[in-house]
């Protein structure tokens, strides 16, 4: 045991040595085509050879600015991204977001407090409930070690405590390095390092743009009199809420946007703040977790 505390106690010192002298001098630029190997290329017309300096890659290549490969997306069809939070969801809380389609019938799905419908027959856990049995774990095992008996020659005790003396150790090292770097400072580092740049031959009414111009590491075409708008046709139709309520104040609620209430007009209520609300809502919002916890503070 004692033969192993030492190797790693030396492995460590060496890890954060070597780190550290690395943070020093820098670490050297990598060469991204070391070790590839690079075959002959034929090219059919259409399509003429790219050689790896015109290109920045590592091997020669085909290519053609006259051929158009759109890419086949047939095989999406059908495909749902999922479906919207259940009926019962925090609509602000849950805004915008695609839950996974429950894999059983509607009458055995249920609503657990959060945005999604869930099986409750489900075998499958999720990364929440993965997350909960891990903390369970950690506390169980901290309880454990804390009902050990520590005293006497037990062999638990020993391994214990040359586990912490090697943390010790590591974590004196690791502080160590990093006063050292904070001391003599990190070496400034090129960003353009390792990056090999090919000459530009720009069209009109594109020009050449120099590194030195645009603070990038190679040359660029650019261009100030053509404008390319974006296209926000697929905005169509859609609205980002409603205004606030009839009743709200118009000065604390100005320019205010109301998530819509999912259920009738005659069931929405207002409550003294700037949006509706359906009264049969079981979740509760932000806001109302905030003001639960403000009477609370109020009452102490």
């Amino acid at each position: 045991m004692a033969l192993k505390l030492n190797a790693a106690i030396i492995v460590a010192l060496t890890a954060f040595e070597a780190l550290a002298d690395l943070k020093r001098n820098g670490a050297p630029p990598l060469d991204p085509c070391a070790g590839i190997t690079c075959t002959p290329v034929s090219c059919r017309e259409p399509f003429v050879v790219k050689t790896a300096a015109e290109t920045g890659m590592c091997c020669d290549i085909c290519d053609t600015d006259s051929v158009e490969a759109r890419e086949d997306r047939s095989w999406t069809e059908g495909m749902t991204g999922g479906v919207g939070p259940a009926t019962g969801a925090d609509v602000v809380l849950c805004r915008g977001v695609v839950c996974p389609k429950p894999l059983c019938e509607d009458f055995e799905q249920t609503f657990d407090g959060r945005c999604c419908m869930k099986c409750p027959a489900s075998k499958i856990k999720t990364l929440a409930d993965f997350k909960m049995d891990y903390k369970k774990k950690e506390e169980e095992e901290e309880a454990t070690e804390a009902g050990q008996d520590l005293a006497g020659d037990n062999p638990y005790c020993e391994c214990l405590q040359l586990k912490l003396n090697a943390a010790i150790i590591v974590a004196l090292t690791a502080f160590e390095a990093l006063a050292d770097l904070k001391r003599n400072g990190a070496p400034p580092l090129d960003p353009c390092a390792g990056i090999t740049c090919t000459p530009v031959s720009c069209r009109e009414p594109f020009v050449v743009k120099t590194a030195a111009e645009t603070g990038m590491c190679c040359d660029i075409c650019d261009t100030d009199s053509v404008e390319a708008r974006e296209d926000r046709s697929w905005t169509e139709g859609m609205t980002g809420g409603v205004g606030p309520a009839t009743g709200a104040d118009v000065v604390l609620c100005r320019g205010v946007v109301c998530p819509k209430p999912l259920c009738e007009d005659f069931e929405q209520t207002f409550d003294g703040r700037c949006c509706m609300k359906c009264p049969a809502s079981k979740i509760k919002t932000l806001a109302d977790f905030k003001m639960d916890y403000k009477k609370k503070v109020e009452e102490e």
